[in-house]
């Protein structure tokens, strides 16, 4: 599963190390760092350079369950884009990399409204 909230951007899935884990991956490490602040912030990150996704945490379902109510019980905003580039501005994200962040988050809004209008 793909979520993107303030935190950042994950892909979720069960780890193929450990079927009992949850694996959650992240493009970035400080969008996993967001997460596992919300999740247990001992939790380590692991980087695997030269994957599609290069950094990864490992957490139990019960633990992707709270952090999922968490994020969804935090929701203060009316437009999530404007959300998280307050949050990362709050965060003193370096400008050129939030830029290309909203820019990416704006790409996959169009991509999806373009579905959206296809006609079938």
């Amino acid at each position: 599963m793909w979520i993107f909230n303030t935190d950042g951007f994950f892909s979720i899935s069960i780890s193929i190390k450990d079927q009992n884990l949850i694996q959650v991956r992240a493009r970035k490490k400080h969008d996993l760092k967001n997460a596992a602040n919300n999740i247990d912030p001992n939790l380590k990150i692991h980087e695997y350079s030269g994957s599609d996704y290069r950094y990864r945490i490992y957490i139990t379902r019960k633990q992707l369950e709270d952090y999922m109510v968490f994020t969804a019980k935090n929701i203060d905003y009316s437009n999530f884009k404007n959300a998280v580039h307050k949050k990362d501005m709050e965060e003193e994200m370096d400008k050129k990399l939030l830029d290309e962040k909203m820019d990416s988050y704006f790409n996959v809004w169009r991509i999806m409204h373009r579905y959206q209008e296809m006609e079938v």
